[in-house]
């Protein structure tokens, strides 16, 4: 009985070091990765400020003085220094990027998430094309704020993204780009739901052996089918469809 007793107590014990380990690092097992460590950190390349508050960040180009402002928002709410080599690399390519967490949210605040984003575009009055995006579920935010804000909007980027049909782009003529892994825990059947929430013009990025966790450096999940390559291979991936699609505004 005893025996049994201590076993459950471990077992109880590790349940909750993994909950907090979640919590925490979003299942990254030994914390933050020191290529998330360095990459929130400011180098030759890159501009890196605290945004609003310690949990978002912008990242600016310091070889260049950007046109085209990026405003992305990660999975749920995972940390967004997760995220920090992925928007290392676009802002190498001459994009300002700003990551903005919901670390400690659960509900979509809709309202909400628009006066952050107006704050980030009234900031940079240096800017003159917004895009915005989002990574899964969380893509439902920036599309909603696009959809109400053609005028201020320019482009709509998604990584393996979930809209509905409150959030439906079908009829928008925004440009979008979605990007999709083809080891994306339900790839199929995600995309098969998601064509009819896209127009008719989406640039669609695949990325061979990715999956919806390799945009950042997040850990496993019960559900997900394991990526065929590395965080930093499908990071870079990612990466370059993006920086593609905003050299359009450049011109």
């Amino acid at each position: 009985m005893k025996r049994h007793l201590k076993t459950l107590l471990i077992l109880a014990g590790i349940a909750a070091l993994a909950g907090i380990n979640w919590a925490l690092f979003s299942g990254v097992v030994l914390g933050i990765p020191d290529a998330v460590k360095d990459a929130v950190l400011s180098n030759d390349k890159v501009q890196v400020e605290n945004w609003e508050n310690k949990e978002s960040y912008s990242f600016f180009p310091v070889a260049d003085d950007p046109v085209t402002g990026l405003i992305l928002y990660p999975e749920g709410n995972l940390d967004v220094r997760l995220y920090a080599p992925l928007a290392q690399m676009i802002a190498e390519g001459g994009y300002q990027v700003t990551f903005l967490s919901r670390r400690f949210e659960r509900e979509y605040d809709f309202a909400a998430e628009a006066i952050r984003m107006e704050a980030v575009i009234a900031a940079h009055s240096n800017i003159q094309n917004w895009v915005v995006g989002g990574l899964t579920w969380s893509s439902v935010l920036p599309v909603d704020f696009a959809l109400k804000n053609t005028d201020k909007i320019d482009a709509v980027i998604l990584l393996a993204s979930r809209l509905d049909e409150a959030t439906s782009m079908a009829e928008s003529d925004l440009p979008v780009l979605y990007i999709y892994g083809t080891r994306d825990d339900e790839n199929e059947d995600l995309l098969n739901w998601q064509f009819p929430y896209l127009p008719a013009h989406t640039v669609y990025g695949k990325i061979e052996g990715g999956n919806r966790l390799k945009y950042g450096y997040t850990g496993p999940m019960a559900r997900d089918v394991g990526a065929d390559i590395s965080v930093e291979e499908q990071q870079r991936a990612t990466a370059d469809y993006i920086i593609a699609f905003l050299q359009s505004f450049d011109k």
